[in-house]
């Protein structure tokens, strides 16, 4: 069984203060309420929310009104 690092899941997945960054959310809790109710799809890594970077990319676009 293969043990899962840190640093091998960040080239796949955004952090929960990373997306607050992108979304200049100056509060995480936004962030953690979304992974927690399912808006945003992320998972519990020991404490750190992580969130899939292509998912999150087009949720991201498809926000922007057109």
């Amino acid at each position: 069984m293969e043990i899962l690092n840190m640093e091998k899941l960040s080239i796949d997945y955004y952090t929960a203060a990373e997306v607050a960054t992108m979304l200049r959310q100056t509060k995480r809790d936004k962030i953690y309420t979304m992974c927690r109710s399912g808006e945003l799809k992320a998972f519990l890594f020991g404490r750190t929310w992580l969130i899939d970077k292509e998912y999150f990319d087009k949720w991201r676009k498809a926000q922007i009104p057109s």
